[in-house]
């Protein structure tokens, strides 16, 4: 009974690989588990006998907050992520009145291991509504609860496609705009898995310069050589912390785990595009912040509602926008990018 529980537990956490061999594919059991297309081309994948495009290279996780550990799991084998745009779903009168989405409450933000999910110096952008409230609770709580450093406040302003606004900018009950609050992840000590600090560097003048006892040098454990003996005639125990370098150049101190120079990011940008017919869809906002990402490496979305190319997209709505129509963000990243259907 037990190889039977540890083999069901390894199913469970095993990721589903949709292969090239074929463009249709189909999978029931993909609720709490990973899926990861190994494609370089979109697949069709039917899932209870409904149909929804992958975009190739793409990997997620449909599930609820409860249910997260897997992408935890899979973040610790692969590798943490450079971009993280969050997208919640944030509590309002018309999504509880149109009942157009669950809705979470702010309080259980947190419950999301950012230090998790987050490599070192990763942007993280969380789009907000036009409260000033959910701003400030964003900047003054959740950032400093995750580690994040805040670093930003965009604007999206909304238009028709006659090209004016969604909504007066005046107006009391709707605004035609939306807010994305953007910082940066500073991992700390206790968040990194090796908390061993770096070894010092220390370069002598040259390979057969007189040693001179100096602190840096371990203190007590050098001698004062004699006059005319050359270092080859004599051996010691440097600290364990030091390693050498033979350079001619003056003696000094340096770390070889620099930190990372963070791209400089823009304080007030406002963008505008015309808004999407379905509630709280967002614009691909990839092409904008990879600029002001330390590295081009993973990116994760957490609360999608879409899958993107190369992206890892994780919530309970995970495939609402990949059936296959025109009108999915899917398809209006296509558009954007030249990509054939």
């Amino acid at each position: 009974m037990c190889n039977l529980a540890s083999l069901a537990t390894e199913y469970e956490c095993a990721p589903i690989i949709l292969q090239n061999d074929t463009h249709r594919q189909e999978h029931n059991d993909v609720f709490g588990r990973i899926v990861r297309s190994s494609c370089d081309q979109e697949l069709n994948l039917t899932i209870l006998g409904r149909e929804f495009v992958i975009p190739p290279r793409s990997t997620f996780l449909l599930s609820n907050l409860c249910q997260i550990t897997p992408l935890y799991n899979y973040t610790a084998c692969n590798g943490k992520y450079d971009l993280i745009v969050i997208d919640p779903p944030w509590e309002n009168r018309s999504a509880i009145r149109g009942r157009k989405y669950e809705w979470l409450p702010t309080e259980r933000l947190p419950e999301l291991s950012i230090q998790r999910l987050a490599a070192k110096g990763a942007l993280v952008a969380v789009w907000v509504t036009n409260k000033r409230k959910l701003t400030m609770f964003i900047r003054q709580k959740l950032f400093p609860k995750w580690n994040i450093c805040y670093q930003a406040e965009w604007h999206w302003l909304k238009f028709t496609t006659g090209g004016d606004l969604i909504h007066e900018m005046d107006s009391v009950h709707k605004k035609p705009y939306e807010v994305v609050v953007i910082g940066r992840y500073m991992e700390t000590s206790s968040d990194s898995s090796d908390s061993t600090p770096p070894p010092k560097r220390i370069c002598l003048e040259s390979s057969d310069s007189n040693l001179k006892t100096d602190s840096e040098f371990g203190g007590d454990q050098f001698t004062e050589p004699e006059s005319g003996i050359r270092n080859s005639d004599y051996s010691y125990s440097p600290p364990n912390d030091v390693e050498f370098c033979t350079e001619k150049r003056p003696i000094r101190e340096s770390s070889s785990h620099e930190e990372p120079v963070h791209p400089e990011i823009i304080k007030n940008f406002v963008f505008a595009c015309v808004a999407s017919q379905a509630h709280s869809q967002k614009p691909y906002l990839g092409d904008i912040l990879d600029k002001y990402c330390t590295k081009q490496g993973r990116k994760l979305e957490l609360f999608a509602r879409n899958l993107l190319p190369g992206w890892t997209s994780w919530g309970n709505e995970v495939l609402l926008f990949q059936v296959p129509r025109e009108s999915t963000d899917y398809c209006v990243y296509k558009k954007h990018r030249g990509i054939a259907k």
